[in-house]
């Protein structure tokens, strides 16, 4: 039967000229100005945390505005913004963002409490989808003035409805005063924190390469990995389990469905990474998966939708990064190195943890300094894309990506931004289908059928994974060369590489 379904599949091959699916932007909001009333918008942000949460609502808070890089007092925020992606609204939900740089206030006779403004801190979603954050850079003191200073912060704070600080005894175990740590969470008990640049118990300031995670239900932080007094220590690409990323900041980061957290590039001692990690919290240990294990390197860009041994995106710092439901590691833009030179990037690129271990290139420029190209009221082709930009936020939400905000460039010149951009992919037609009857398939990570499929095809072998929801069953598994494709509907269709409705092969016959 197998060789009957191969028979079948190079049939395909032959009658069917395919194309790669598309990945579509449009632009959704954002002129960049900051509106009041009925319908109103955030200013430009750039390092602003995001929280998005399970029920399409995107929450937002700090950063900070300013239209010249390197004097961040002029505009920090501390207001707490919502964002719904089903009616494309922004709403004011704690805080008033007319009132920049404000100090922490505490629990008095009006009987709340907030945080300072700031940006750069570290961000989560806890259990119950309460938010969290922890330092970054921003205003010191309490009280009702205003700051005109900024200095590192080491503060916890929590939001369920209304801000909490977590305060602690003198004497226990917190992680220093930092911003640009590396930050993920299981939605769970424990929020995860790496690295991040800082100040030191001796007073020194520079790069951690230090591991935290606050443990909710103990209301305590626990020292996992790393010194934590030790600064701009280089990473280690060794083959034994003393690998490690070293001291760093502004990476990305993501966590998949396994709890493996992963983390791409930021900023070390000596420039700029694009190396990918991952981190085994059961066994404690980093492990170098791909990218250069050099600082400052240019990227290299082959072929659009193809993955490619040697291929990967250059050396950069704040890149715009989410992770699909299928585990897909995807990243967006960046401060850092394109095919030749240094810039703001806008180049769009996806990692397969379960593939080849390749990075595919899936669109934006391979040259910095791209500007903007809008569409009109939600209207998506190829021809429209946003500007490069780094310092924004990427997240998935019901199968369809967003990016917002950052310092980069729109129509003109380089800008903070609070534009909202949605990212979809779409299956393209084959040539031999019209439109009209081919079902189209609009997914982010997404699949409606609960399955997808691993096809490869080549001279003498045959490949076919079958994944259910969990991911972590195979029921068939031969040979080698693999390439993911997403399947949707009732069942996996599947004819070369992609989803068709032409051609429908039931599940149970591919696997017998």
């Amino acid at each position: 039967m197998r060789w009957t379904c191969l028979f079948i599949l190079n049939f395909i091959l032959n009658v069917i000229h395919l194309t790669e699916g598309s990945y579509l932007w449009s632009w959704m909001k954002g002129n960049n100005s900051m509106i009041l009333g009925d319908d109103p918008t955030p200013s430009g942000l750039l390092d602003a945390a995001i929280f998005p949460k399970q029920n399409g609502t995107i929450f937002l808070f700090g950063g900070y505005g300013t239209e010249t890089r390197g004097s961040p007092v002029s505009n920090l925020q501390n207001t707490i913004w919502s964002y719904e992606t089903s009616s494309n609204l922004w709403k004011i939900v704690d805080g008033d963002p007319t009132l920049p740089n404000q100090v922490s206030k505490h629990r008095s006779s009006d009987g709340f409490e907030r945080p300072s403004s700031r940006f750069d801190a570290a961000s989560w979603i806890g259990s119950k989808e309460s938010l969290w954050i922890f330092g970054g850079y921003g205003c010191q003191g309490e009280g009702n003035q205003t700051c005109d200073g900024a200095d590192f912060l080491g503060d916890l704070w929590r939001f369920d409805g209304q801000w909490t600080q977590i305060l602690f005894s003198n004497g226990s175990l917190v992680p220093t005063a930092r911003r640009g740590a590396a930050c993920w969470s299981d939605g769970g008990d424990r929020l995860w924190m790496y690295g991040g640049t800082g100040v030191n118990k001796t007073g020194s300031q520079g790069l951690f390469a230090d591991l935290w995670y606050y443990q909710i239900s103990l209301a305590s932080w626990k020292h996992v990995h790393g010194n934590q007094d030790s600064l701009d220590i280089l990473p280690h690409y060794n083959p034994d389990l003393s690998s490690n990323p070293g001291s760093r900041r502004s990476s990305a980061t993501w966590i998949d469905s396994d709890g493996v957290i992963w983390l791409f590039g930021g900023v070390t001692p000596d420039g700029d990474r694009g190396d990918l990690w991952k981190y085994l919290p059961a066994s404690k240990i980093w492990i170098f998966m791909a990218g250069p294990d050099t600082p400052d390197q240019p990227g290299i860009y082959s072929e659009i939708g193809v993955a490619i041994q040697g291929q990967f995106p250059g050396c950069r710092r704040e890149p715009y990064a989410a992770i699909g439901d299928d585990d897909i590691l995807y990243l967006f833009g960046g401060e850092g190195f394109a095919s030749h030179e240094e810039g703001y990037l806008n180049d769009l690129w996806k990692y397969d943890p379960f593939g080849d271990g390749a990075w595919f290139w899936m669109g934006g420029s391979s040259d910095p300094g791209s500007r903007s190209n809008r569409n009109l009221d939600g209207e998506m082709g190829s021809q429209f894309h946003p500007g490069a930009r780094n310092g924004g936020k990427m997240w998935i939400q019901d199968g369809v990506a967003y990016i917002f905000g950052g310092y980069g460039y729109s129509d003109s010149n380089a800008g903070v931004l609070n534009e909202i951009w949605k990212l979809t992919y779409v299956d393209d037609v084959p040539s031999n289908q019209s439109s009209s009857n081919y079902d189209s398939q609009l997914f982010f990570g997404i699949d409606p059928g609960n399955c997808h499929r691993d096809i490869g095809i080549g001279p003498d072998h045959f490949v076919d994974h079958l994944h259910h929801e969990s991911k972590k069953k195979i029921i068939s598994k031969q040979s080698h060369k693999t390439q993911r494709r997403g399947c949707a509907g009732s069942n996996c269709r599947i004819a070369s590489f992609e989803c068709r409705k032409s051609v429908t092969i039931n599940v149970n016959t591919i696997v017998q």
